[in-house]
Formats: C-alpha cells, sequence, structure tokens
C-alpha cells in the first residue's frame, strides 16, 4: 500500500494555524508579563505639610449645615413649584 503524499495546501495551513496560535500565546503572554506603566502627577508625589490650615476650618465650621428635617422640607417644597422649562405659553 503506497501512501500519498499530503496536499500542499493542507501542510500550509497546519503551519499557518500552529504560527498563529503561537503568536497569539506568544502576545498574551507578552501582555501579562509586562508591568503597568502607571503616570503620577508630580503635584501628587511633593510631601503633604504637617501643619493644620486654620483658615480652612474655619470656613468649614461658618457653613451652613441642615438637619434631615429641612432638607426633606426644601425638597418638598421645590419639586412643588414649578420649574422655568416646564411652564407652557399661551398666546
Amino acid at each position: 500500500m503506497i501512501i500519498q503524499p499530503r496536499p500542499q495546501i493542507i501542510t500550509f495551513a497546519i503551519l499557518t494555524t500552529i504560527t498563529i496560535v503561537t503568536w497569539v500565546v506568544a502576545d498574551l503572554w507578552r501582555q501579562l508579563v509586562r508591568p503597568i506603566p502607571t503616570q503620577v502627577e508630580s503635584r501628587v508625589l511633593e510631601p503633604l505639610t504637617p501643619s493644620l490650615d486654620k483658615q480652612a476650618i474655619e470656613a468649614i465650621r461658618k457653613h451652613i449645615f441642615f438637619s434631615d428635617e429641612e432638607v426633606k422640607e426644601l425638597v418638598s417644597t421645590s419639586s412643588s413649584q414649578t420649574t422655568p422649562g416646564t411652564e407652557t405659553e399661551s398666546q
């Protein structure tokens, strides 16, 4: 029994498939091994000053704070009023 040689197209297809699979695996390996570049602003890397900004603390203390009841009251009154975009024009 004589074994016939494979057609050249089959050999070419097998070699191409092996090459593509090897290429994909090598690219995935390169992506997994490569370190992730990080971009950090120089402003973030500057050391912090350990002193407190007293003006900023006083500005926070002077802000108006609302209790939960006042917030609910403000929300309910503002939702019952018409907003500028919802009015209809009649002529």
